[in-house]
C-alpha cells in the first residue's frame, strides 16, 4: 500500500507544456498529447501519463516504480467517472413519471368503484390541500426534473 500523500498528481494545463517537452527531452520518447496527469515528487516531475494515448513515461533518474500505479490508478478513477452519467441523469432513469394523470375534474366525474380509494384524501392536519393541488403534484415533479 502506497502513501496517496507522496506524490502530488495533477491533470496538465496548457501551462505545463514546459513540463511535458521537458519530459520528452529527459527519455527521448515522444511528447505526451491529448489529457496528461503529472506526476511530481518533492516538487519536481518525476512522470507524466497520457489517458488519451493511455501512455506512461517517466524519469529514468527517479524512483518512480510507486508513483506510475498511482497514475495509472487515477487515470482509471478518471475514466471511471467520465463513464457514469450524471446524477440528473441517474435520477431521470429512476423515476417514472405518470403524464396521463385525470385532473381533478375528471377524477371526480369517473370515481373509483372501490370507494373512491385512489382519490387523494385530505389529511386533518393539512386540510389546505386542495385535491387539484395533489393532482398537479406529478407535473410539478417533472418541471422539476427536467430542471435538473
Amino acid at each position: 500500500m502506497y502513501n496517496p500523500n507522496s506524490y502530488v498528481i495533477y491533470e496538465a494545463t496548457p501551462r505545463d507544456a514546459g513540463k511535458l517537452w521537458y519530459l520528452e527531452q529527459l527519455t527521448g520518447l515522444p511528447r505526451l498529447r491529448g489529457r496528461v496527469l503529472i506526476g511530481e515528487i518533492q516538487g519536481s516531475l518525476a512522470a507524466g501519463f497520457s489517458l488519451t494515448e493511455d501512455r506512461m513515461v517517466a524519469d529514468h533518474r527517479r524512483d518512480t516504480s510507486r508513483l506510475t500505479p498511482l497514475l495509472r490508478s487515477r487515470a482509471q478513477s478518471l475514466r471511471a467517472l467520465e463513464r457514469t452519467p450524471s446524477q440528473s441523469d441517474r435520477i431521470r432513469a429512476g423515476v417514472r413519471i405518470n403524464r396521463s394523470w385525470p385532473s381533478a375534474a375528471e377524477h371526480q366525474d369517473h370515481p373509483n368503484p372501490q370507494g373512491d380509494l385512489g382519490a387523494p384524501r385530505s389529511n386533518a392536519r393539512d386540510s389546505s390541500v386542495s385535491r387539484e393541488a395533489a393532482h398537479r403534484a406529478p407535473d410539478s415533479l417533472l418541471a422539476f426534473l427536467e430542471g435538473l
